[in-house]
């Protein structure tokens, strides 16, 4: 595990590589009534969103089976290069077949903008991967896309059918964690006001307690990797 991660670490570009090579292969392939080996990725890339989506649950029967806990970078690493992956694979199949003097263009283009975050660090961890909210609806947006293109590979799905399921499953697994961030978010916006305005405690009287998250350190969170 520590040299795939050293090697994906040394050669960043790999994992997009693959995922975009994969995609428009499996495309191709798809058109040509040979779809074994698209079904197979396909496949790939839904079994690397249930290991998301139970990341953890997996995580602690690793570690209550190894007797300590994966490292968060490990982790944060891993979710990283499921979306890089998935992004990259789905981009051959929007581009071709989107319309594009028509609407399809904006969320074809979002995803291109979606692919470009996943590989840029800085932006990835420390600007989206901060905004926990936004994080979950990049991630949602990423799984819509991914089951929109597997669902009619594997099931030969009309387009309307996966498209409801694929949207199904994307608010299942985004919805909860954008309402947690944004209240999260909100919280702290209000902490930070209140803190900032000396005239919010100009009038309280001598033996009401102030707000405890005043005089607490800064969040760590928005310095660290993305925790699933």
């Amino acid at each position: 595990m520590r040299w795939i991660t050293k090697l994906l670490q040394r050669y960043p570009w790999a994992m997009p590589l693959v995922g975009f090579v994969s995609g428009a292969a499996s495309f191709f392939l798809v058109e040509r009534e040979q779809d074994r080996f698209a079904q197979s990725i396909a496949i790939l890339m839904l079994v690397s969103w249930v290991w998301l989506a139970l990341e953890k649950l997996l995580r602690q029967g690793v570690q209550r089976w190894l007797g300590a806990p994966l490292p968060p970078p490990l982790v944060s690493f891993a979710t990283q290069m499921v979306h890089q992956e998935s992004l990259f694979f789905v981009i051959p199949f929007f581009a071709i077949t989107t319309a594009w003097n028509t609407g399809q263009m904006v969320f074809t283009s979002a995803l291109a903008v979606f692919a470009l975050v996943s590989i840029l660090d800085p932006i990835y961890f420390h600007w989206l991967a901060a905004r926990r909210w936004l994080y979950f609806i990049f991630h949602g947006v990423t799984s819509f896309a991914v089951l929109l293109t597997a669902l009619p590979i594997l099931f030969h799905l009309p387009t309307p059918k996966a498209y409801l399921l694929s949207l199904g499953a994307a608010i299942a697994l985004s919805l909860p964690g954008v309402v947690s961030g944004s209240s999260t978010a909100l919280v702290g916006a209000r902490s930070r006001r209140s803190c900032a305005d000396p005239a919010r405690h100009r009038d309280w009287p001598l033996h009401a307690p102030l707000d405890s998250s005043c005089h607490t350190a800064p969040d760590q969170s928005s310095r660290d990797r993305p925790d699933q």
